[in-house]
This record gives C-alpha cells, sequence and structure tokens, in this order.
C-alpha cells in the first residue's frame, strides 16, 4: 500500500469573550478581522465541515502525484454559479406560471407561489452577495492547461482560515551560505525569476507563500484548480471568494422549486411542455454532479 501525508481543511471553531459592539452583527465583523491568538483558548473542533483534502504521496519530492480532492460541501459551494443560473430559469417557469393562472385560471396554488417567492429572495440575496451566473467555472478553470507537477503548500497553525485574495509574484532564490542545501526567497523582476510564487492574503495578517513554481502560467493553473476560475490578477480574487457563500441555500430551494415543477408537469403526461422538461433535465443532472 501507498503512504499518503493528507492536509485536511476543515471548519473550526474560535471563541472570543468581552467584545464590545452595538449589535449582534457589529460584534461578528470586528471578530472577522481578529487574529486567531487573540481568541480565547486554542480553535476547537465544532463538528463542522471538512471542505478539502491536499494529499501527497511520500517521497515524491516533485509532487508529481499531489492531488486536492473537494468534498461534498466545497462542491456545492463551488457550484453556487450553475445553481443560480438554474434557479433563475426556474424563477422564470413560476413567474409565467403564477401569472397565467392568475389571469386565466383564477390563481394557483399556495405552493407554488411559496417556492416562487423563496426562488426571488434566493437570487436576490446571492446577486447581492457577488455570486454571478456563469456557464462552466470548471471548463474555464481547465481551458488551455495542460497535466502539470504541483508543488508542497506551505502547513500553518491554522489552514482552515480563508485566504481573501491571492498574488503570484517572480522570486529569486538564495542559498544561504552557512547551510548548504537551505534556500529562501525574494520578490524580483520577471526576466530575474528562478520560481514564481504563489501567495494567500490573510485578512489583518498578510501574506503566505503556498508554493513555488518553475512558471507563471503553471502558478496560475494551479490558483485556477484551487478557486475553480482562472487567475484574474493579483489582489483582484476578492469577489469570486466571496460569491460562493449561499451556494447551499440556493441548492436547497433549486430542489424544492424543482419538485414543484414536476408536480405541476404529473398532467401534462411524460412529454410535457418543453421549455420546464428541459429546465428539469438539466436540474436533475446539476443535483447529480453535486452530489456524485
Amino acid at each position: 500500500m501507498t503512504l499518503y501525508n493528507v492536509h485536511l481543511y476543515r471548519e473550526m471553531r474560535l471563541v472570543f469573550l468581552d467584545v464590545e459592539a452595538n449589535s449582534p452583527e457589529e460584534a461578528a465583523a470586528s471578530c472577522r478581522e481578529f487574529p486567531d491568538e487573540a481568541a480565547s483558548g486554542p480553535a476547537v473542533d465544532c463538528d463542522g465541515e471538512t471542505f478539502a483534502a491536499l494529499v501527497d504521496v511520500q517521497g515524491d519530492v516533485t509532487y508529481a502525484h499531489t492531488v486536492l480532492i473537494d468534498f461534498e460541501a466545497e462542491r456545492t459551494r463551488k457550484a453556487g454559479s450553475l445553481l443560480l443560473s438554474a434557479l433563475q430559469s426556474c424563477e422564470l417557469q413560476l413567474k409565467e406560471y403564477v401569472h397565467w393562472h392568475h389571469a386565466h385560471a383564477g390563481g394557483c396554488s399556495v405552493e407554488i407561489e411559496s417556492a416562487w417567492e423563496h426562488a426571488r429572495t434566493a437570487i436576490a440575496e446571492a446577486e447581492a452577495s457577488g455570486i454571478r451566473c456563469h456557464p462552466s467555472p470548471e471548463a474555464d478553470a481547465q481551458k488551455g492547461l495542460q497535466p502539470m507537477d504541483a508543488r508542497e503548500f506551505i502547513s500553518t497553525e491554522d489552514p482552515i482560515k480563508p485566504y481573501d485574495n491571492y498574488e503570484i509574484s517572480p522570486c529569486r532564490r538564495f542559498e544561504e551560505p552557512d547551510a548548504p542545501g537551505t534556500f529562501w526567497f525574494e520578490v524580483c523582476e520577471p526576466d530575474e525569476a528562478d520560481v514564481w510564487t504563489l501567495y494567500g492574503h490573510l485578512q489583518g495578517e498578510g501574506v503566505e507563500a503556498i508554493g513555488d513554481f518553475p512558471s507563471r502560467d503553471v502558478a496560475e493553473a494551479v490558483y485556477s484548480r484551487i478557486t475553480g476560475q482562472p487567475f484574474p490578477g493579483s489582489y483582484q480574487c476578492d469577489l469570486h471568494l466571496r460569491r460562493m457563500h449561499l451556494a447551499a441555500e440556493a441548492f436547497d430551494l433549486l430542489r424544492s422549486a424543482t419538485d414543484e415543477l414536476e408536480i405541476w408537469q404529473l398532467p401534462c403526461g411524460d412529454e410535457g411542455d418543453p421549455d420546464t422538461m428541459a429546465i428539469l433535465r438539466d436540474a436533475k443532472a446539476l443535483f447529480a454532479r453535486v452530489l456524485q
């Protein structure tokens, strides 16, 4: 059997005591900026989600076989754009259904109108948070990428705290004069670079070096594999990193809206309305993809 080193990205809980604020929201916002060491004790396992695992093969010094594996919660988060697009299609069909039945049939069921209201609310909240529809985030992330060597992600004391931005910089490598084989790095001009370093930014704490790569293209490809989008430029990633937060709620509401559409289609027989049947097929395909 093969031996692996596994880095888990898991939700943890930090407790901050005696926080003065004018509202719960203000208290939460202020604590979000605090460093981990300001908490009243160490991070506590709160039975939270385990989002992903970075798995290295022991002895693989080039990290050619390192893989990043997303678990269900992370796949759901990354599906936010697709879920929003599918929910908007369902909302349009529900809107047409409600308006037609009010105009020609004296009204429609409370369940349908409730599903429509929930869909509108979820869409508004998703758009307010920065989620945007996209035909295929995975397709863009993989477009033009070739198989590559992954490199080690530097461990931190609190790997659960998310990065709020990213940077890619050219760096020169220098060897310690008194310690052969020990190197340190400095940012340099692109034509002087020995490696290209991918940095993750932590709110209020600066940056951490995630990995050093042989070219900028490889560093950008690693960023794309982590986040599911092409690299937009240093310190231009924050919107994308926030836009997936409503994915789980959007997924549940899409399931509810899809169930209602299926009930509505029952009197229409196997063929049904072509547009509605197409939406149902797409929604079911998306469910299968997220929950596989």
